[in-house]
C-alpha cells in the first residue's frame, strides 16, 4: 500500500497554487492554515517517536481550534479524500486473499482497507485535548454531513474508533450528586429538562432527593463531555 505520506512542499505548492486544465489558478486567499493543519497530519503519520508525536498531536489540536468555518471545510474535504484507503492496494489485497484463503492474507486485506485517517485519529487523541478535538470534529462533520457527503468516510471512521474508546470496560459508572462537577449537574439539567418538575437546579436538587438517583459514565480523558445520564 503506497504511502500515505504527501510530499510537505510538492502538496503546499499545488494547495497554495492549484491548476485547472493545466492552467495555474491563484486564489484570493491562500489556504495557509488549512496547508499547515494537513502538513502537521502528514507529519504525524510519518512520525515514530512517541515524545515527538506527542508534541505534534498538541500542534494539530491547536491548528485544528484555531480554525474558522471556511478553513475546516477545506480541511475535511482535503481529509476526507487524501487519507482514504488505496484502491489499487485493496485491490491487490482481495486477489491475493481470492487466490488464498489464508490468515495472512485476511490480516493483509484488513490492514489495506482500513483508512489512514484512523492512525491519524489514533495519533490526535493521545495529544492533551486531543479526544475532545476528536469530538469536535464528528460534531462539525454531523452537522454539515448532507452539504458535504464525502465527509462520511470521516464520520464513518470516528465512529469506529469512538465505538472502541467509549464503551463501558473504558468507562466509569458514578452517581451524580451535589457533589459533582457544576457542569456536569448542567448537562444533566437539560437532559431532565423533559420533567415539568426539572426546570433548573432546584428542581434537580428536589428530584435528586427522591429514590430515583441518577448516575453518569466517564472517562477519564474526557470527564465532562463524555457523560451520559441513566435512571
Amino acid at each position: 500500500m503506497p504511502s500515505p505520506i504527501i510530499g510537505t512542499r510538492a502538496f503546499v505548492r499545488q494547495l497554495l497554487h492549484p491548476r485547472k486544465n493545466n492552467v495555474a489558478v491563484v486564489p484570493a486567499r491562500p489556504p495557509r492554515v488549512v496547508a499547515r493543519m494537513l502538513d502537521l497530519c502528514n507529519r504525524l503519520l510519518s512520525e515514530r517517536g512517541e515524545a515527538s508525536g506527542e508534541r505534534l498531536g498538541a500542534e494539530a489540536v491547536s491548528a485544528f481550534l484555531g480554525m474558522s468555518a471556511d478553513t475546516r471545510v477545506l480541511f475535511f474535504d482535503n481529509l476526507a479524500s487524501a487519507f482514504s484507503p488505496d484502491a489499487s492496494g485493496i485491490d491487490r489485497a482481495v486477489d491475493a486473499y481470492r487466490a488464498d484463503y489464508s490468515q495472512a492474507h485476511l490480516a493483509d486485506l484488513q490492514a489495506a482497507v482500513e483508512s489512514p485517517r484512523q492512525e491519524l485519529f489514533r495519533r490526535i487523541n493521545r495529544a492533551l485535548g486531543g479526544t475532545a478535538v476528536l469530538i469536535e470534529m464528528r460534531r462539525h462533520v454531523l452537522d454539515a454531513l448532507t452539504e458535504h457527503p464525502s465527509w462520511a468516510a470521516i464520520d464513518q471512521d470516528l465512529l469506529h474508533l469512538f465505538r472502541s474508546w467509549f464503551n463501558r470496560g473504558f468507562l466509569s459508572l458514578r452517581r451524580l450528586d451535589w457533589r459533582t462537577s457544576a457542569m456536569v449537574l448542567e448537562r444533566l439539567i437539560e437532559f431532565e429538562a423533559v420533567h415539568p418538575r426539572v426546570r433548573d437546579g432546584s428542581g434537580l436538587e428536589g428530584r435528586s432527593a427522591t429514590t430515583r438517583s441518577s448516575q453518569g459514565l466517564s472517562s477519564l480523558s474526557l470527564p465532562v463531555l463524555s457523560s451520559r445520564c441513566f435512571r
